[in-house]
């Protein structure tokens, strides 16, 4: 069997892969020119994030070497002490806790706690980077008003205003901490 051959087979098992992890047949396209082995290393890639994706936060942590305590454990010092513990694991691991000045040290190490504790996943893609994000902010109409007070700029609130004229736009308010500026980005 030729070289082209082998290539042509292990990129097909990548994409049977990917389609095993993610329980779908994936819509893909392919350039024309692309050259196999930049195709073979996008997949590897590919399969690589979305195994990744699906590891819950508790096994990553624990890979990591970071096992986090019930918040009613910790006193307040010890909490801001292993909140920046958890944070900075969470980078390492190309995780971006984001939206997380709204919450105390306490509220938002409980946060992540319980995500940590359901044993959920958790992580929401970074398109923008080579991994995840989690936002603090959280979803539905809770998290978009949260977003929208704390961390939304005029021109986005006046894009959501006028996409949504019969919803209401809370006031903007100075989120009370100071944190997600000191998180590094990917």
């Amino acid at each position: 069997m030729d070289m082209k051959t082998r290539q042509k087979q292990r990129i097909e098992k990548l994409k049977r892969q990917i389609c095993d992890v993610v329980g779908y047949q994936p819509v893909s396209g392919r350039a024309p020119d692309l050259p196999p082995d930049v195709e073979e290393a996008f997949l590897k890639r590919v399969l690589w994030y979305e195994q990744r994706s699906k590891e819950s936060l508790r096994d990553r942590l624990a890979g990591a070497g970071v096992v986090m305590a019930g918040p009613d454990e910790l006193s307040d010092e010890d909490i801001s002490r292993r909140l920046w513990t958890v944070i900075n694991a969470l980078v390492t691991l190309r995780i971006v806790p984001v939206s997380t000045d709204h919450l105390s040290d306490r509220e938002a190490y409980t946060h992540l706690w319980k995500l940590v504790r359901s044993g959920e996943p958790a992580v929401i893609p970074h398109y923008f980077s080579k991994g995840w994000y989690i936002d603090f902010a959280g979803g539905g109409e809770e998290g978009i008003n949260i977003y929208l007070k704390y961390y939304a700029n005029e021109e986005e609130r006046l894009q959501y205003s006028t996409q949504f004229p019969d919803r209401a736009i809370p006031a903007h308010c100075v989120p009370p901490y100071d944190r997600d500026r000191l998180i590094p980005d990917l």
